[in-house]
């Protein structure tokens, strides 16, 4: 099933130049730099600006959108699960993804489906331009998705997020044998 047949896609919001910060802005945009490797959202990093609403629908991201990526050499896709707490857009390097049926198909399956190493070698050769790379909304529209039962989705979500939070209690354990390595360094090669 192409991706265009339960979606429907819209570029992010279309700032006019450079994203400036406002501390007193009432809204927030997410850019690509504020999302990880594994399409997590840093909400605590997002910068405050006043989004121009002049051009028709401003494009306020809600729970259940997916955006993904649409230039630069990483095509990851995030998952809002909640609500944003301040009016939230995203920058226009994004693409804003719409389930059109969720009893079909779940926003955190195809956000995880849109990760797998299959989308992101489909993204890479599909991807056009030299100096600044990116993707078409058709391309992404024509991306083959697997659409299995309801419940098999859950199942695959609830794997992810249990897998996502062993990864990071595994990388705190690096980073703590790290940090005792180097006290330990310290108090034997002060001598």
């Amino acid at each position: 099933m192409k991706l265009k047949e339960v979606t429907k896609i819209r570029a992010g919001h279309p700032f006019r130049g450079r994203i400036d910060a406002k501390d007193d802005a009432e809204s927030k945009v997410i850019q690509i730099k504020d999302i990880d490797n594994d399409g997590v959202i840093n909400w605590n990093n997002l910068v405050r600006t006043n989004v121009e609403t002049q051009r028709g629908s401003t494009g306020w991201l809600t729970s259940g959108n997916i955006i993904i990526a649409s230039r630069g050499p990483r095509n990851i896709a995030s998952c809002i699960t909640l609500e944003p707490e301040v009016p939230t857009v995203c920058s226009p390097h994004f693409f804003i993804i719409t389930i059109t049926n969720p009893k079909i198909i779940m926003p955190e399956f195809l956000a995880w489906q849109l990760n797998q190493a299959i989308a992101k070698r489909y993204f890479e050769l599909s991807a056009e331009g030299s100096l600044q790379v990116g993707i078409r909304k058709s391309v992404i529209e024509e991306f083959d998705i697997s659409v299995p039962d309801i419940e098999i989705q859950k199942n695959i979500v609830e794997l992810a997020k249990t897998s996502l939070k062993e990864k990071n209690v595994m990388l705190q354990l690096i980073h703590n044998r790290e940090l005792q390595l180097k006290a330990i360094a310290n108090s034997i090669l002060k001598k």
